[in-house]
């Protein structure tokens, strides 16, 4: 199971995004986690997908939000990807104030 338990917004420009992947008792160390707001995956200023790695079941990353990202609500999503595990998804609304 993947869960996004976090996002707070540190300003209008930048977040900090952060996940929990569960699997019962079992400690995670392995794969890593895309976000996508609104559906657009999360990417740096060269265009390349930002991973967060996963460490002790949790993932955490400070992002800039583009310009074009206003004060409202948006939908994040966490993809978790691991070798041995099946592609898991979550999706919560969240507002950025």
């Amino acid at each position: 199971m993947i869960n996004i338990d976090y996002f707070f917004s540190i300003s209008v420009c930048t977040v900090v995004l952060k996940a929990t992947i569960t699997d019962g008792n079992k400690l995670i160390n392995t794969g890593k986690v895309a976000f996508k707001i609104n559906g657009k995956t999360v990417k740096d200023a060269n265009g390349k997908v930002i991973y967060a790695k996963v460490i002790n079941n949790t993932v955490s990353m400070e992002y800039a939000l583009p310009e074009s990202y206003n004060v409202g609500s948006y939908n994040l999503t966490a993809v978790f990807i691991a070798g041995g595990y099946d592609k898991l998804v979550d999706t919560k609304t969240v507002i950025v104030a």
